[in-house]
């Protein structure tokens, strides 16, 4: 039985710089930067060790800004480690190549032109045809699919970098349909541009990898790139493996019943280690006042127990009372609870407008504009809470 198998990765946008948590934590930016880096470095490693045949990458491998000299020539340098051929299609963020003449790529790259092209590889278990297009330009509103046909006979990989409107409905960016996929020859569609990991259909077989490594609280769990095997023209697997450096997490915790020690333990226990994690804490208990007047220690003892980072807390709690039957009062108490619940009724712009009534509060009304909406409504939930424990006499 002739096989061969493959490695297919996408958006790895080598040099990114996190922006916010940078200027926030230098030697925390530094280490995101070269978390990406260090995931491509294990998708050569595993290419080399498993004597892949050959590597696909399927759009933007820098950004726009990203591409300087020494990070081309490090993406080049690991290229010419592999040593297999590596065809490369570029995605909306890297159509424009620098440092092209001067930090060449290696002999066993090939990158598309904006016009499909065909490329029949001999592998040890037969030949394969690579098909692929690069991006013409940052904004595309061209079908990339279009002129992609695989040879009679023979398997065919296309190397394309979409929008495929069942997952991404993005019409800037290379929108096409599954439809366009089917009955073209093709029967792996190595795409890239989406970076959360999506296997499209199995007839053919259209794959999404996602990014290579998370850069933000948006791009949470595993990150990696999918390693393909071939056997008599015909996908007999196609595995995710995981490289990231860092892993981003949501964890949740539910304060009810809960003191400090059981709670700690509860977030450690799901944070885990070289993790990037956004923290919500629910529930109605006695933690509710520590967590709101010790948020910056509390967190800090969770990351030197678990080895995470904490990269922001939203407090969805209540003290230890029965909301349902304060709100039910005629004391200010249940005035602010009923308050609390209209507002939470409403629209994020009408929310916005409720809270900018005053001329101090509506000097701030840019920062709630960036802000989520859970976050919105969690000011909301935060304010109820303070004011009912101001009322009670509650001392912080």
């Amino acid at each position: 039985m002739s096989t061969f198998k493959f490695i297919h990765c996408a958006d790895l946008h080598l040099g990114s710089r996190s922006y916010g948590i940078a200027g926030r934590d230098p030697e925390l930016g530094k280490k995101l930067r070269e978390s990406v880096f260090e995931s491509f470095s294990r998708i050569i490693d595993r290419a080399v060790i498993t004597n892949t045949d050959f590597m696909v990458i399927s759009g933007d491998i820098f950004d726009e800004t990203t591409e300087t000299p020494a990070t081309r020539l490090r993406f080049a340098k690991e290229l010419e480690k592999v040593k297999i051929p590596v065809y490369i299609c570029l995605g909306n963020h890297d159509h424009v190549m620098s440092w092209t003449e001067s930090i060449p790529y290696p002999e066993n790259v090939h990158v598309f032109g904006s016009e499909p092209e065909s490329i029949i590889l001999q592998t040890a278990g037969g030949p394969v045809e690579i098909v692929g297009k690069s991006f013409p330009e940052r904004h595309s509103s061209e079908n990339p699919t279009i002129g992609i046909v695989g040879r009679q006979g023979m398997f065919s990989i296309a190397v394309l970098h979409c929008s495929l409107d069942k997952v991404a409905p993005d019409t800037e960016y290379g929108p096409c349909s599954l439809s366009d996929m089917v009955n073209k020859g093709i029967e792996y569609w190595a795409l890239g541009h989406i970076h959360k990991r999506t296997e499209v259909s199995a007839d053919p077989y259209v794959i999404y990898p996602g990014n290579i490594q998370g850069r933000s609280r948006k791009e949470i769990g595993e990150k990696g790139a999918y390693m393909v095997t071939v056997t008599d023209d015909r996908v007999t697997e196609a595995k995710f493996f995981a490289t990231q450096e860092i892993v981003w997490k949501e964890v949740s915790c539910d304060i009810t019943g809960k003191d400090i020690n059981s709670m700690i333990g509860d977030v450690v226990s799901k944070a885990g280690t070289r993790s990037m994690v956004s923290l919500t804490f629910t529930g109605k208990g006695v933690l509710d006042a520590p967590l709101r007047s010790d948020t910056g220690d509390i967190m800090g003892q969770i990351e030197k127990m678990s080895g995470c980072k904490i990269t922001d807390v939203t407090l969805n709690t209540y003290p230890p009372m029965d909301r349902e039957k304060m709100s039910a009062g005629s004391d200010m108490s249940a005035n602010v609870i009923r308050s609390s619940d209209r507002i939470l009724g409403m629209g994020r712009e009408e929310i916005i407008d409720t809270i900018c009534k005053t001329k101090q509060s509506e000097s701030i009304r840019y920062m709630l504009e960036w802000l989520t909406d859970d976050e919105l409504r969690g000011l909301v939930r935060d304010a109820e809470v303070l004011i009912i424990d101001r009322l009670a006499g509650a001392v912080r």
